[in-house]
């Protein structure tokens, strides 16, 4: 349009320079020029009408081109919007399963908790009390035990056995028999009892096999002058000794061994069972 507008003013400054020019030209040379110029005008009016349709077609083409980059653009967002409306629709249904699978587990996560816990805490309670009696084993072993026991005599004219307390000390309450007995052959404290044992008898060790405790002693133990009744009143002193520790049976061994006879006269090969009562303290 522009263009068109600019050559419309063009030719109106041409006519009129030239309809000045030609007032004093003859009527032949006016009408010849006025064919002239109109041919002329013709030909530039259709050259312009030209350019002016190729440049309409031009503009026509780059507005259709624009509408359809417009349209494939649109169609563009559409199919963008429509795939972010579908991922959103998924989304949302993944959200809504995961929200029911989470309003789910608490209670399951609950009662999971409850049983590992208390499954847990069965175990640390036993864990516990093992501990526990570690720990009291340990201390036993670290303070050791002190214990008042009995231990029997026989007076010294062999008549009546007679119970003095002691207290003995051991390592552990299971080596509380070995400490007793030990104590025992050292002899009595009262003045009117006595031991009849050799003063070089030893105790080496107590054992138990089958519920019967097995009393160790060295040889000099086989070396005491007893009588028939000595002999008797020894193995009731052991046996009463042993009997607080919750041994009914007895067996003497020599250096850790099994005897056919005790003093020649005993059976060493059965144990011995506490026979007498409960013997009293002397005055």
């Amino acid at each position: 349009m522009k263009h068109l507008l600019f050559f419309i003013t063009i030719l109106m400054v041409s006519f009129m320079a030239l309809a000045a020019c030609g007032q004093g030209t003859s009527p032949n040379e006016v009408d010849e020029g006025s064919e002239v110029e109109e041919t002329t005008i013709e030909e530039e009016t259709e050259s312009t009408g030209e350019e002016a349709a190729e440049e309409g077609t031009t503009e026509g083409e780059e507005e259709a081109a624009v509408e359809e980059a417009a349209e494939e653009e649109t169609e563009d967002i559409e199919d963008v919007t429509e795939e972010s409306t579908e991922e959103s629709t998924e989304e949302s249904s993944d959200e809504a399963v995961q929200e029911e699978e989470t309003e789910v587990d608490p209670a399951a996560e609950h009662e999971d908790n409850n049983e590992s816990s208390t499954e847990d805490t069965v175990p640390e309670e036993g864990q516990e009390e093992a501990v526990n009696e570690e720990e009291t084993e340990v201390t036993d072993e670290e303070e050791g035990v002190t214990e008042t026991v009995s231990l029997y005599f026989s007076d010294d004219q062999l008549m009546e056995i007679y119970r003095e307390e002691r207290t003995v000390d051991a390592e552990t309450e299971s080596e509380l028999p070995l400490a007793a007995l030990r104590s025992w052959v050292q002899g009595p404290e009262h003045e009117n009892l006595v031991s009849l044992l050799d003063e070089n008898t030893e105790v080496q060790s107590v054992i138990t096999e089958n519920g019967v405790a097995i009393v160790s002693f060295n040889s000099a133990f086989l070396e005491s002058n007893l009588g028939s009744s000595g002999e008797m009143a020894v193995i009731s002193q052991i046996t009463a000794i042993m009997k607080q520790f919750g041994y009914n049976q007895t067996k003497i061994h020599i250096n850790g061994e099994e005897q056919e006879t005790l003093f020649g006269h005993l059976d060493g090969s059965e144990p011995f069972s506490h026979e007498g009562g409960e013997y009293s303290t002397i005055n």
